[in-house]
């Protein structure tokens, strides 16, 4: 039986263009942020804010916010509480994501 001390996972950091850079065109952060839109109003009425928050928060690692604070300003910025956002993030790590030494995230599902 494996356990989950035996479960090795590749770290492998994004690479720079992954990233969204602090001076992105503002048409790459708007298109990003549309993607982000659409897919919140696609969430069946019947998720929960919580679990709307956890798929914003993966999403947003997707799109290249990889840091605490762009991810839970990008979640603020799509009408969430930023604070819940930043808890959530935190509780997540091990689980839904992990953190690099560079304090990226990073998605593990």
């Amino acid at each position: 039986m494996i356990s989950a001390k035996d479960i090795v996972v590749d770290v492998t950091p994004l690479p720079a263009t992954a990233m969204l850079a602090t001076d992105a065109p503002r048409h790459d952060v708007d298109a990003k942020f549309q993607r982000l839109r659409q897919l919140k109003e696609g969430f069946p009425t019947e998720i929960n804010k919580h679990d709307r928050v956890l798929i914003l928060i993966s999403a947003c690692v997707d799109e290249g916010f990889v840091t605490g604070p762009r991810i839970t300003g990008a979640i603020a910025q799509l009408g969430f509480n930023r604070q819940h956002a930043g808890i959530m993030l935190q509780e997540g790590c091990g689980q839904r994501w992990i953190k690099d030494e560079k304090g990226n995230f990073l998605n593990l599902l």
